[in-house]
């Protein structure tokens, strides 16, 4: 077959039983994790497009979708690889993906206290995020050995931190 076409859905439901634990940080605001119990739904989708042009050009292209319950955060990430035999025994391939990951979910959870002020500092915290790409060299040197090489990059953005207040 020249197309082959995969689609998914995976459902995790997140439980969670928090206790507070406070810490100060060098400024007199206390930051701590909320206590009690809970649960958060995450949910995800894919979709995937293979598709053969000629025995020597295959592309693989797809979405996945993402959703967390917790605070509605949602995204979608494209996918695109392409795979070149362009002798016979060796083959170029390439890769694109955009990713998004949670955090694990305590994180979600911190709250400052400032003063007689609770604040949920992370509720709304995104997906954190990377573009990848890789660049791949395949060859078959016997008929039981292959020998692979790959160039890959990775660009993070979305990235939570803590922020270091200095002092004044």
């Amino acid at each position: 077959a020249k197309n082959s076409i995969k689609v998914g859905v995976i459902v995790d439901r997140h439980y969670y039983e928090m206790n507070t634990k406070l810490r100060e940080n060098g400024t007199g605001v206390m930051k701590y994790q909320r206590q009690g119990n809970g649960n958060s739904n995450f949910f995800q989708a894919y979709g995937q497009w293979s598709h053969l042009f000629s025995d020597n050009l295959t592309m693989n292209n797809g979405l996945h979708y993402q959703y967390l319950g917790l605070n509605g955060d949602w995204m979608v990430e494209p996918r695109l690889g392409l795979k070149w035999k362009f002798a016979a025994k060796q083959t170029l391939s390439f890769g694109y993906g955009l990713h998004g990951q949670m955090q694990i979910l305590p994180l979600y959870m911190v709250a400052t206290q400032n003063g007689g002020n609770t604040v949920n500092t992370n509720k709304d915290l995104k997906f954190s995020k990377s573009h990848q790409l890789v660049m791949g060299y395949n060859i078959l040197v016997s008929s039981n050995t292959a020998l692979k090489a790959e160039v890959y990059y990775q660009q993070l953005f979305d990235i939570p931190v803590t922020r270091k207040d200095t002092p004044s």
